[in-house]
């Protein structure tokens, strides 16, 4: 399995760590970006991208891991919405949290869908959101697509993991997650 997270400028990598971790103990996570440059994470950490979005092999990426932050400079970059949508054709398992769902907005991914998102309403990216069914949760699925808020980046690790069938059974499901929110049985 592969699993490609997409990095852009001030994302919010503590949003999708959990998710690649998970990821990567059934095979390889890569990075790619819009241009491959190194870009450098809200938090203050540099990152190297494996690629860039046009070098993409996208019929080798398993699943799609977008992480929050400030992607409007970037979501209507046309060979990354090129990818999201073939992606999305493809079925393949597509997780956005908090403003990186903005990314599958302006890519038409989410219409007709239900979806969460931490974009705010008043926001001029909010207008990006027509035509998609924005529900109050922490965690939306909607067939291949997860959207969760922000803060909810445990949960969305989960959901986007059993929507790409990682886990062997409701065991295991309920075994990660009680790990990863540090509770016994």
């Amino acid at each position: 399995m592969k699993t490609c997270v997409l990095l852009y400028d001030n994302f919010m990598h503590f949003e999708v760590s959990i998710a690649t971790l998970l990821f990567s103990r059934e095979g390889d996570v890569i990075s790619a970006s819009p241009d491959k440059k190194p870009v450098r994470s809200y938090e203050g950490l540099t990152f190297m991208p494996d690629a860039s979005i046009t070098e993409l092999d996208e019929e080798k990426v398993d699943v799609l891991l977008i992480p929050g932050g400030n992607p409007r400079p970037f979501s209507k970059n046309l060979p990354l919405i090129g990818v999201i949508r073939s992606l999305n054709d493809r079925g393949v398992p597509i997780g956005a949290i908090c403003g990186g769902s903005l990314f599958l907005a302006d890519a038409k991914v989410l219409e007709n869908r239900q979806c969460t998102t931490s974009i705010s309403n008043e926001s001029e990216e909010f207008e990006s959101f027509k035509g998609c069914e924005l529900i109050d949760s922490d965690v939306v699925v909607d067939k291949n697509i997860v959207t969760a808020q922000g803060n909810a980046f445990v949960e969305f690790a989960m959901a986007i993991a059993n929507v790409a069938h990682i886990f062997k059974d409701k065991a295991e499901i309920e075994e990660t997650y009680l790990w990863l929110k540090n509770r016994d049985k």
